[in-house]
């Protein structure tokens, strides 16, 4: 076989093609893993400009949380009037 003969250089630019192949699909696989955390994870305010939603916890799909108004700059828990009650149906 004649055309078969491989000398020191061509085996280092194989050696090195191979490793450069493997670190790339290494790379890829270590990227692909990697997990960006849930803006929901922590609690926090999801707002607009004067109105916003306070995260308590996230349950799976729901988030629990409060509503907030700012007040003088401070985001303020809101409460539910007191006492509360049904409206009527005509």
């Amino acid at each position: 076989m004649r055309g078969m003969n491989f000398d020191s250089r061509q085996f280092k630019r194989i050696g090195f093609i191979a490793l450069w192949a493997i670190s790339l699909l290494l790379a890829s696989q270590w990227g692909h893993a990697q997990n960006r955390p849930s803006p929901f994870d922590k609690p926090g305010i999801i707002f607009g400009n004067d109105l916003g939603f306070q995260v308590d916890q996230n349950m799976g799909d729901r988030i629990t949380g409060t509503l907030v108004v700012k007040v003088n700059g401070e985001w303020v828990r809101t409460a539910p009037p007191s006492p509360l009650r049904s409206l009527p149906v005509k």
